[in-house]
């Protein structure tokens, strides 16, 4: 798939970007978490439980709907 080109687009129409989404499952979110606490800020690590905490409960809805199917 050919990257979406964003030089010329206003900053507004740019998606807004969240980790969270990016976090597709166990793995990816202890992965981050390992990234995070390398760097050894408490604000960050805080901030970072959060959006594994958001990652976390997408993945729970994905995996409850599967199983409703």
């Amino acid at each position: 798939m050919m990257a979406a080109r964003i030089e010329n687009t206003p900053i507004d129409q740019l998606k807004q970007f969240d980790m969270a989404e990016e976090l597709l499952d166990a793995k990816d979110i202890v992965e981050y978490l390992n990234i995070v606490m390398e760097e050894g800020d408490a604000g960050e690590l805080a901030h970072a439980l959060g959006v594994c905490a958001r990652a976390n409960e997408g993945v729970r809805m994905q995996i409850g709907s599967c199983l409703n199917v």
